[in-house]
C-alpha cells in the first residue's frame, strides 16, 4: 500500500483520500471504507465497546492521517462519509 502513511511518507502517485472518492489505486482492504459507525456496529454486535474514540498514527486521541490534505473539493467530494 503506497499511501499507507501519508503523513510521513506522502505518495507521489496516489492522491489523498484516493480510497474513498475515484480509487484510481485500489489497495484492496475492504475496512478502509467504513464509517466509524459501521466499525462500532461490527464490534458493538460481539463485544461490549466500553470506548470508541478515532486515534491516529501515535495512537493519541483525535488525529486523523491526511488531514493537511484534506481540501474544500476533496471536502465536498468525500461528504457521503459524514
Amino acid at each position: 500500500m503506497e499511501l499507507a502513511y501519508p503523513d510521513e511518507f506522502p505518495s507521489s502517485r496516489v492522491p489523498p483520500w484516493d480510497h474513498l472518492s475515484t480509487n484510481l489505486y485500489p489497495t484492496f482492504v475492504y475496512l478502509n471504507r467504513l464509517r466509524p459507525e459501521e466499525y462500532y456496529s461490527a464490534f458493538a454486535k460481539h463485544l461490549k465497546v466500553l470506548l470508541f474514540e478515532g486515534r491516529d498514527i501515535n495512537h493519541d486521541p483525535g488525529g486523523f492521517e491526511e488531514e493537511r490534505f484534506l481540501t474544500e473539493e476533496i471536502k465536498n467530494e468525500l461528504s457521503m462519509f459524514n
